[in-house]
C-alpha cells in the first residue's frame, strides 16, 4: 500500500532529479525564486524554456524584483546583457508617455509605474520588439534596452512563483546538501528552497546519501522539510547536535532538539518559536494572545460565531439602513433604488427621483415629473392619440362654435365674420 509507494514516489523525483537539472545561477525570496541561465537564445525560444519549467521570462515590475536581479547577476558575475519577460507585439505601437513604453510583461498583471529604461525604445508600430536587462558599462547606465525579438543574446532570467518556500535544511554534524528543484535547477548555495524542491544530504561520516522533500503547506501554514532535521546526526557535543536551544541524548538514539520553557520546536524540528497561542492561527479571522488563551476577531462586516473562532457575514440589512432596497453581500451590503430613481447621499443610502422630464424629447408637447416616473400631456387645443404619446390637433370647428364660418388651425380655430360685423377679442364671437 501506502508504505510501497512512499520509497517509488521518492525514486520517481529522483530520476527526474537525475535525468534533468542544469546547474543555474538562482535566488529564492519570498514566494518567487529567479534564475540565471547562460545560453545563447532569441526571446521567444528563452521564454518557451522557461514555461517548459512552469515559469516565464523574468519581470522587473517593481524596485524590489529589480533589486533581486541585480542580486542574482552579481553572485553570478554576470556583466553580459539578459533577456526580459517584456516585449512589444507585432501592430501595437510604442507609447513614450506610458513608464512601460506600451509594452507589456509576459507573465500578465497589471503595467504598474515602475520602469528602468537605460535608452528610450526605437518608435514603432509595425515591429515586434523584446527587452534585455543590460548591465551597466561604458555605454552608460544599466537598465532595460529593447532589440529585435529575433535576435539573439547569451543569457536570459526566468522568474518561477510558489506557493512558500522552507529554509535550509538544518544538518546536525558535517555534511553537503544539493537542493534540485522543481524547475529543473540544481543548486547548492539556496536561502531558501522553494515548495516541492528534493534536498540530497550527503554526510561527512560515510553514511548512504539522505533524502527530504519541502513539503505545505501545514494545518498552521508554513512549509517544512519532510523528513524534518536536523540530518547528519551526531551526539549533541558537536554544534549542540544542530538544535538551536537544548539537544537531547539517549543511548543507542540520534540526539533530538528540545526547546527551553515558553518555546516551541519549529516544524524543521531544530530551531525553537516563542510560545504564542496564535500560532497557528486557531481563529477564522484575526488571534490576539492573552495570558493563557488567546481571542478570535473578525474584519468589518462579520461577527464572531458562537463557538468564539469562526466568523459569520452580518446581515446589515436587518438595520433597515437603505432608504429603498438593501441587498446583504459577504461582508457588507448594497443599496438599490427602485426604477424611477439614483442613489443619493453619502454612500448611495438614499435615493433621489430622477427627472426624466429634464431629458430633450422625453414628451411630445408638456412633460409632468411625478415621483418615480414621469407622464406626457397636451397643450390645449390638442389631445392625446388613443394608445400612443403623441398629440393630435382637436378640429373645433367640428362643435359649431361660430355664428358664421370658422377656421381650423393647429392647436385652435377663429370665427370668419360676415360683413358689417366685427370678430370678438379672443377670434371666437362675431
Amino acid at each position: 500500500g501506502m508504505a510501497t509507494l512512499r520509497p517509488l514516489l521518492l525514486l520517481l523525483l529522483l530520476l527526474a532529479w537525475r535525468c534533468g537539472g542544469e546547474d543555474a545561477e538562482v535566488l529564492c525570496a519570498d514566494s518567487a525564486c529567479y534564475t540565471l541561465h547562460r545560453q545563447e537564445s532569441s526571446w521567444k525560444s528563452a521564454q518557451e524554456r522557461c514555461e517548459d519549467n512552469g515559469g516565464n521570462l523574468a519581470p522587473a515590475g517593481s524596485a524590489g524584483e529589480a533589486e533581486r536581479l541585480r542580486e542574482l547577476l552579481a553572485s553570478a558575475g554576470w556583466a553580459g546583457p539578459a533577456w526580459l519577460g517584456l516585449a512589444l507585439p507585432r501592430g501595437h505601437c510604442v507609447r513614450p508617455q506610458e513608464p512601460l513604453r506600451g509594452f507589456s510583461w509576459v507573465a500578465g498583471g497589471e503595467p504598474g509605474n515602475f520602469s528602468q529604461w537605460a535608452s528610450e525604445p526605437a518608435v514603432t508600430c509595425v515591429s515586434a520588439r523584446c527587452v534585455a536587462l543590460r548591465p551597466p558599462g561604458p555605454h552608460g547606465a544599466g537598465g532595460w534596452a529593447d532589440r529585435a525579438c529575433r535576435s539573439t543574446l547569451p543569457a536570459f532570467l526566468c522568474k518561477f512563483s510558489f506557493q512558500g518556500m522552507c529554509g535550509l535544511l538544518p544538518l546536525a554534524g558535517r555534511g553537503a546538501v544539493t537542493y534540485a528543484t522543481p524547475f529543473g535547477v540544481r543548486s547548492a548555495r539556496l536561502a531558501a528552497a522553494p515548495f516541492g524542491t528534493l534536498a540530497e544530504v550527503r554526510c561527512d561520516s560515510g553514511r548512504a546519501a539522505a533524502f527530504a522533500v519541502c513539503k505545505g503547506p501545514l494545518a498552521g501554514g508554513g512549509f517544512a522539510w519532510h523528513p524534518p532535521g536536523p540530518l547528519c546526526p551526531v551526539d549533541c557535543g558537536h554544534h549542540n547536535g544542530g538544535c538551536q536551544q537544548r539537544c537531547l541524548d539517549a543511548p543507542g538514539e540520534p540526539p533530538r532538539c528540545a526547546c527551553h520553557p515558553g518555546y516551541v520546536l519549529a516544524a524543521d524540528m531544530a530551531s525553537c518559536l516563542p510560545e504564542d497561542s496564535c500560532h497557528p492561527n486557531p481563529c477564522q479571522g484575526s488571534c490576539r494572545p492573552l495570558p493563557g488563551g488567546f481571542e478570535c476577531g473578525c474584519e468589518p462586516g462579520y461577527a464572531l460565531a458562537a463557538d468564539g473562532r469562526g466568523c459569520s457575514d452580518v446581515d446589515e440589512c436587518e438595520s433597515g439602513p437603505c432608504q429603498h432596497q438593501c441587498r446583504n453581500i459577504p461582508g457588507g451590503f448594497q443599496c438599490l433604488c427602485r426604477p424611477g430613481y439614483r442613489p443619493a447621499g453619502p454612500a448611495g443610502h438614499h435615493c433621489h427621483d430622477v427627472d426624466e422630464c429634464a431629458q430633450p424629447h422625453a414628451c411630445p408637447q408638456l412633460c409632468i415629473n411625478i415621483p418615480g416616473s414621469f407622464r406626457c400631456a397636451c397643450r390645449p387645443g390638442f389631445q392625446r392619440q388613443p394608445g400612443g404619446e403623441s398629440c393630435l390637433d382637436v378640429d373645433e370647428c367640428l362643435r359649431d362654435p361660430c355664428p358664421g364660418a370658422c377656421r381650423n388651425f393647429p392647436g385652435g380655430y377663429e370665427c370668419l365674420c360676415p360683413p358689417g360685423s366685427l370678430r370678438d377679442a379672443d377670434g371666437h364671437g362675431c
